[in-house]
């Protein structure tokens, strides 16, 4: 009788863990932070530049026309490559960005997303991949 309480138990708290432990794990993994993006596991878009404006820590962030909702951003723009000042006239310019997305993010709604490339008129100006 006692035994039968214990394995009921253990069978209650295995349900538990694999109800909470796998949503957890599989959050954590999407959720990792991006080290050197691969261009062959990136997303590409084109089109035409809108805006440029400092977002979030010192981000650059880039808004193509056409894209009401989604955004692209290279993190901490400003601070390590790049001066608003220096770029306005990207504005209006071609730009084909790679971008990682994430399963996990478009799960979740986000819509901005980490440039892994950028390249504007053809020229590349910012490539943080590993290739």
């Amino acid at each position: 009788m006692i035994l039968d309480d214990i394995l009921k138990s253990m069978k209650k708290n295995y349900y538990i863990l694999i109800l909470v432990g796998i949503p957890f794990l599989l959050l954590a993994y999407g959720l990792r932070p991006i080290i050197k993006p691969d261009l062959n596991s990136c997303e590409v878009v084109e089109g035409t530049i809108v805006k440029l404006h400092e977002g979030g820590e010192l981000d650059l962030v880039v808004r193509l026309k056409g894209e009401n909702k989604d955004f692209y951003y290279i993190n901490r723009g400003l601070e390590h490559s790049f001066q608003i000042e220096d770029i306005k006239d990207w504005n209006n310019r071609q730009a084909k960005i790679w971008y990682v997305e994430r399963w996990i993010m478009r799960l979740l709604g986000n819509s901005s997303w980490h440039i892994a490339r950028l390249d504007i008129n053809g020229d590349t100006v910012y490539d943080e991949t590993a290739e």
